[in-house]
């Protein structure tokens, strides 16, 4: 693929490092989920697995690489109308709006 996208992938993650506190959490990682699949993500306690969710929804943001989720860009950034439904506590817009997960949703 040359690091084109596929459109026909509903998840799509791409060489994604995120660091925190100056510590490297995750490296490197990539995944692709096409429509009918089904994962399970398995591993100890503190290992990591809510991690690359928690980017894929778009709460926290990787380092390095990206993410699109239904053929969008995502984990760049939350919206500020997400982060006042939410009573404030997500983080503010870094970007121009887009959601994150839900197609139809509007900024």
């Amino acid at each position: 693929m040359n690091g084109e996208r596929n459109n026909s992938y509903i998840i799509d993650v791409r060489q994604v490092s995120y660091r925190r506190d100056n510590k490297m959490l995750l490296r490197d990682v990539s995944w692709q989920v096409r429509p009918q699949e089904h994962w399970a993500i398995l591993g100890l306690n503190g290992s990591g697995k809510t991690t690359p969710l928690n980017m894929i929804n778009g709460y926290i943001w990787p380092t390095e690489g990206s993410i699109q989720v239904l053929g969008k860009p995502s984990g760049k950034r939350i919206c500020a109308s997400r982060a006042s439904r939410s009573g404030g506590s997500a983080p503010p817009c870094r970007t121009s709006c887009t959601a994150p997960i839900k197609a139809s949703m509007s900024c």
